[in-house]
């Protein structure tokens, strides 16, 4: 994974990693609105678990690799 500076157009890099936590934490909310209206398929327990941790890890990624690049430029 290249850094900030070694990336040809770093906009565009954080324009797509901003995109896909945004596309993550979105389907976390429509999972959980699903889930409350239908309300949770028996069985399927670890599935959603496993779901909700992976798309958490998404998102904390994008927090993290940006909180880190913002501390590694001084700001």
């Amino acid at each position: 994974m290249p850094a900030d500076s070694e990336h040809p157009n770093p906009e565009r890099w954080w324009r797509w990693r901003r995109r896909y936590a945004h596309v993550a934490m979105v389907a976390a909310l429509v999972e959980t609105a699903y889930l409350l209206i239908s309300g949770v398929p028996e069985g399927s327990a670890p599935v959603i678990g496993w779901s909700y941790g992976l798309w958490g890890t998404v998102v904390a990624a994008y927090i993290g690799a940006a909180t880190w690049s913002d501390v590694a430029a001084g700001r």
